[in-house]
Order: structure tokens, then sequence, then C-alpha cells
């Protein structure tokens, strides 16, 4: 009886030993962009211009290493807390995103190799006076993380969708 025991032990402490070479680092930082959010709006000057976009997100990331040592997952969750667009020609002329919107995004690996991307929530929200929200992100989004191929998205996603009207009244909203 004290065989097995000690034997289920050496089993126990094995499997662990095993599982324990597998580990989770835990990173946190803020990131900041700033570009071209949308090109070629026309002034009532005819005159063309770009909305701009600023933004600043503290990210937490989550990466899970296999027991080789190869990243196997990493788990980004984002929550903006500038979210800045502007008329390129005028940039007294303003909105602000956001704030607090979040998402999570997720990378899936094999062999150390990104196979699939995922993101889930909002990520980017102006509400325009007289029209509503526009590019919100609601619903559920897998890429090919290579590519950027959309192979399923669901929910509400102007930006991922390349919604011309959203567009269009983010111009109109910055003249």
């Amino acid at each position: 009886m004290r065989t097995r025991v000690i034997l289920a032990v050496a089993v126990i402490f094995t499997g662990t030993m095993a599982f324990a070479q597998a580990r989770v680092v835990h990173s946190e930082f803020t990131d900041t962009w700033e570009g071209v959010f949308v090109s070629g709006c026309i002034n009532d000057d005819g005159e063309t211009f770009d909305v701009m976009n600023r933004y600043e997100a503290p990210l937490k990331d989550t990466i899970v290493f296999d027991k080789q040592g190869e990243i196997a997952l990493v788990v980004r969750n984002v929550k903006f807390t500038t979210d800045l667009f502007w008329n390129s020609l005028e940039p007294e002329k303003s909105l602000t995103g956001g704030p607090g919107e979040r998402n999570e995004v997720r990378w899936t690996f094999e062999n150390g190799v990104p196979v699939l991307l995922q993101e889930s929530g909002g990520m980017v929200r102006i509400v325009l006076p007289g029209y509503g929200p526009i590019y919100i992100e609601t619903g559920h989004l897998r890429l090919d993380p290579t590519t950027y191929e959309v192979l399923f998205n669901s929910g509400w996603n102007h930006y991922w969708d390349g919604d011309p009207a959203a567009a269009e009244a983010l111009c109109n909203a910055l003249k």
C-alpha cells in the first residue's frame, strides 16, 4: 500500500513539474497612436482634409508559453482613456471618442507562429450630434494574423466593415 501511495505522489509530482514548465507572463504598458483615421474629406470651400486621430490606452497583456517555451497565446485587455478626432486643416474642429471603451484581443500561436487573431468588444466609439454613434465595434472578429483577412465578423463593426456612411458622417461633422 505504501508503495502505491509513493508511486501516486511521484506521478502527481512529475505531472506538476511538467505542467510547471509552461509559464504565464503579465505586463502592463500604455499604447499611443496618432495618424490619419479617414482621408480625403472635402470641406465647404472644396479643400481636402483628413480626419486625424490620437488615442492613448493602458494595455494589460497575458502571455502564455507552452512547455517548449514557445508563445501559445497572448491576451490583451485594452481600455481607451483618450480618443480624439480632428480636422487636419482646422485642428480646433474636433470630437472626442469614448472614453472608457474596452476590448480584448487574442492572438493564438502554433509552434510560435500566430495563426488566429480575435477581437471582442468596443474599440472606437464616436457619437456625432444629430447622427448618433459611429465606428463602434460591438461584436466579435476573427482575422488571419498574416493577411488580416476577415474570417468571421459579428455585431456592429464600422471600422472592420469599412462603412462608407460612417466615414462620410465623420467628415461632415468635422467640416
